[in-house]
């Protein structure tokens, strides 16, 4: 068995696919921030198939103290509806794709775990959250070290074939393969890198790297089993707190293939 049919069978095995009346239920092998899996519902009508959630994420998000109406945390949330094309009831509180083809499910629902994903970091917006302040000091630690030597986007697609695969960060150097850096804020971020690097390495056949970067060596809100994930199928897995030079060295090293030599240990 290869490694691309290793990890895919990984994604295949962690999910739960049950028959409901109202189509099927589908929960995925990442978690969300109540550390329940992420799930969804999948109804068929006339041949064709539409993507919902439960309608409890926004409800969930807007009880936790997120504006989903005005202010940051509203434009994040707009900002990831229109970039993986999931629509917003108001009315019911439900998130849900277009009505596609059965051939197109697979793709549609890629793009909406993507969205229900990404709508976990509105609770990391949250002024009180320690991770804001990680996410805030790891970009500007980032852009500081790879400024006039790189491109630096923030959530964006890693390469422009992959608009589905957006990292928190994403370093661009000249004749280089680009590397994508996931905050590893939550389980469901590391695993978000994991099936990224599957997906464009792997099926997509795309020259990337990809990383997760870590608050700490042992972060309190991921567990041990996930961690392990980013050390054995990433690219690059550094901890930042503690040592933030040798963490961007780590990254440094990804993106140019050679260690720096000035952050070499003396």
């Amino acid at each position: 068995m290869t490694i691309a049919e290793t990890m895919c069978r990984a994604f295949c095995d962690g999910l739960d696919v049950r028959r409901v009346p109202a189509g099927l239920a589908i929960n995925t092998p990442f978690r969300g921030m109540d550390g329940d899996p992420i799930g969804f519902f999948a109804v068929e009508h006339n041949g064709f198939w539409r993507l919902a959630d439960s309608g409890l994420t926004v409800p969930m998000l807007v009880a936790s103290g997120v504006n989903v109406d005005s202010g940051q945390r509203a434009h994040e949330f707009q900002r990831v509806l229109e970039e993986t094309g999931i629509g917003y009831d108001d009315g019911t509180g439900e998130l849900t794709t277009e009505w596609v083809a059965a051939d197109q499910v697979a793709q549609t629902a890629f793009a909406f775990i993507t969205c229900l994903i990404r709508l976990q970091d509105l609770f990391l917006l949250q002024p009180k959250r320690v991770a804001s302040t990680f996410q805030d000091d790891a970009i500007a630690a980032i852009e500081r070290r790879f400024q006039n030597r790189a491109q630096i986007a923030r959530d964006a697609p890693i390469l422009a074939q992959t608009n589905d695969l957006v990292a928190d960060v994403v370093i661009a150097a000249e004749d280089r393969p680009p590397l994508g850096v996931f905050l590893a804020t939550h389980d469901a971020k590391v695993w978000q890198a994991v099936a990224a690097r599957t997906i464009a390495i792997y099926q997509m056949g795309l020259d990337c790297r990809i990383a997760a970067l870590f608050e700490q060596e042992r972060p309190r809100n991921i567990s041990g089993k996930v961690k392990q994930q980013a050390s054995n199928r990433l690219d690059a897995s550094p901890s930042f707190r503690g040592d933030p030079d040798g963490a961007l060295s780590r990254l440094d090293e990804v993106v140019f293939g050679v260690t720096p030599q000035a952050a070499m240990p003396h």
